[in-house]
């Protein structure tokens, strides 16, 4: 049934299987609570099954979806081409965590993600790249940052409440439908511009040109394929456009330019290099000495035929926004991530122990390994 709605109506495709899911939610309770009941309830989940084509097997399994926290109320992650879904073991003293992709057996489809617990859904590319679900949300700021002597001592309170396909409609607390804003008001929720199509406006919030159910972000910085990594490394078909590259302030040895340089071709000349495809993995080497117009190109070729990630023409890929950034970074502060603790610049690998968890006791945190590397809670500690 999924599979002919998709075919049908695919733009319409997230907000009529979340109609329909929350009937299934209710169903399915019905059903788990009636095994015992009396043969007519017995009656009425048969009917049911049959008017959605469902077995009794795939009922249990969407409960045991249910318990495990999986099926919540926000738009379901968007699998591209080249993705699978992808988990970790929890790293300790002993032993190192570990990527665990969908099909490997010890994958668990049902605990793949739970927003709710600030287990981020992740996803990875055929080059080994990781990237990171951030679904279509409305947002309220109830409190703002406390700073002493110009230092943030707390986070503020973000709220947040996940919206129904590319609507900007979202459940209450008590069930109810609502509509959220397109303007900031203090006592209304505001759609993120991140998600929103802004043709009308000359994009003056960050909007793109559709209304979005979701994102894709890169878990982590652009990286050198090969550079500590098993990423294919291959040349895209574009070539860097100067030979020269201005240089930050700890870099500066004579004058602010230097000669322009990677990790994999050494020095070179404009239009005599080509760009290699960046692969986006922790422990690699960034994709430094290139410039922001380099960088504006090569984000918009990941998608170009022969690519080494599986993502397909129909993939919108480009350098983030500022727009994009803040729904990340809201989200990291939300109920759904660190839950009014500080965020941080994450400066750690996956492969920490967690120690990046939020330490206030009763706060959900967002660990590292399931968050965009970028922003992270908890304290500054690291190895």
């Amino acid at each position: 049934m999924q599979k002919k709605i998709k075919e049908e109506n695919g733009s319409v495709t997230v907000l009529v299987l979340s109609s329909m899911f929350i009937i299934l939610l209710i169903l399915v309770s019905i059903y788990v609570a009636s095994t015992n009941k009396s043969r007519t309830e017995k009656e009425a989940v048969r009917k049911i099954q049959e008017a959605y084509n469902m077995s009794e097997e795939e009922m249990q399994e969407l409960y045991d979806k249910i318990l495990n926290g999986q099926t919540e109320r926000l738009n379901p992650p968007e699998m591209l081409g080249g993705m699978k879904k992808i988990m970790f073991t929890e790293p300790t003293e002993e032993k190192k965590g570990e990527v665990v992709q969908e099909g490997e057996a010890d994958f668990d489809e049902n605990n793949w993600y739970s927003y709710k617990k600030g287990k981020w859904a992740n996803a990875q590319t055929e080059d080994g790249s990781m990237w990171v679900w951030i679904p279509r949300f409305a947002y309220k700021i109830e409190e703002k940052p406390e700073y002493t002597s110009g230092v943030t001592k707390e986070g503020g309170s973000i709220k947040i409440k996940f919206l129904i396909g590319d609507t900007d409609e979202y459940y209450d607390d008590d069930g109810s439908i609502k509509k959220a804003k397109r303007e900031i008001t203090e006592s209304d929720y505001t759609v993120h511009p991140a998600f929103t199509k802004e043709t009308d406006n000359d994009y003056i919030n960050g909007g793109g040109d559709k209304e979005l159910t979701g994102i894709w972000v890169a878990k982590f910085e652009a990286g050198y394929a090969g550079g500590n990594n098993n990423a294919p490394i291959k040349d895209s078909k574009l070539t860097y456009s100067k030979s020269t590259m201005i240089l930050g302030q700890t870099e500066i040895t004579e004058g602010d330019t230097n000669s322009a340089r990677n990790w994999l071709d050494g020095v070179y000349g404009g239009n005599k290099t080509n760009i290699k495809y960046p692969t986006f993995q922790g422990v690699t080497y960034a994709m430094n000495y290139i410039n922001t117009e380099d960088a504006y190109f090569i984000s918009q070729e990941l998608t170009q035929d022969g690519n080494i990630y599986g993502l397909t023409s129909n993939t919108n890929s480009h350098l983030m926004k500022n727009s994009e950034w803040g729904a990340v970074a809201y989200l990291s502060q939300s109920e759904y991530g660190s839950n009014k603790a500080n965020v941080y610049i994450n400066n750690i690998t996956l492969n920490s122990g967690g120690s990046t968890r939020t330490s206030n006791k009763g706060q959900t945190g967002v660990e590292s390994v399931y968050a965009v590397t970028g922003v992270t809670a908890g304290t500054r500690k690291w190895k």
